[in-house]
């Protein structure tokens, strides 16, 4: 197998989609970043030192944000027992993710991510 294909092989447990929120600032969304920092600050001293990687908020347009990702794949040696599943459409629309997949990766549950969207009824409600 070339070197470049190898390297591939072992990068495609690190493929995953992510998104950035902002609240631009408002005070509710501030809060909601103070409390991420709060759980964080608490979880430090579950670990020991050095093996729970910094975290911060981001920053967007001179905003505080917060960065969430989801990974398309985990190593089947972690979840032995585990049911690969199928890829949403939206997702894998020319199946490229389920063939590169492999024997060695499951798309499972904890991989899974939900899409929603928000719709106003003619009353301006949300539903």
């Amino acid at each position: 197998m070339p070197s470049n294909l190898k390297n591939t092989e072992k990068k495609k447990i690190y493929l995953h989609q992510s998104i950035t929120l902002t609240g631009l600032s408002t005070p509710t969304f501030h809060a909601a970043v103070d409390q991420c920092k709060n759980i964080y600050e608490a979880m430090k001293s579950c670990f020991p030192p050095g093996k729970l990687n910094k975290w911060g908020p981001s920053r967007y347009e001179g905003h505080d944000a917060l960065d969430a990702n989801a990974r398309y794949f985990t190593a089947r040696k972690f979840a032995p027992d585990e049911q690969s599943l199928l890829f949403s459409l939206g997702v894998d629309t020319n199946g490229i993710l389920a063939n590169i997949r492999g024997m060695d990766l499951i798309h499972g549950a904890d991989n899974k991510v939900a899409y929603l969207r928000v719709n106003e009824g003619p009353d301006r409600k949300i539903k």
